[in-house]
């Protein structure tokens, strides 16, 4: 005997293809129904919202004016050199006093 479906409230929203083609396969090869992939993903979302502080969330998408754009390239195509603490940071030196010791 089947169960009676819990009647649940409907949600759509608008999502680029590559968004709907990734929930496809995933829903798709893990045997999922989408409503399930889609509602623990909304969960997780809201959970990390209430545990990280705000400066955690980074937009997926940066808007840039054209001279943002270019100060960036420019950055990429000619790094400045690292400065001191950079160094230390980068070769694990967190403490001064600890590598003096």
């Amino acid at each position: 005997m089947k169960q009676a479906r819990q009647k649940l409230p409907q949600i759509s929203a608008h999502v680029s293809e590559g968004t709907k083609s990734k929930l496809d396969r995933l829903s798709h090869a893990r045997g999922l129904r989408k409503a399930f992939v889609l509602e623990q993903a909304l969960l997780y979302h809201f959970r990390a919202l209430e545990e990280l502080p705000e400066e955690a969330f980074l937009p997926p998408r940066l808007v840039l004016s054209q001279n943002s754009f270019e100060k960036i390239i420019e950055f990429v195509n000619n790094p400045p050199y690292p400065t001191e603490a950079m160094q230390e940071l980068m070769d694990g030196i967190s403490d001064k006093t600890v590598a003096e010791e």
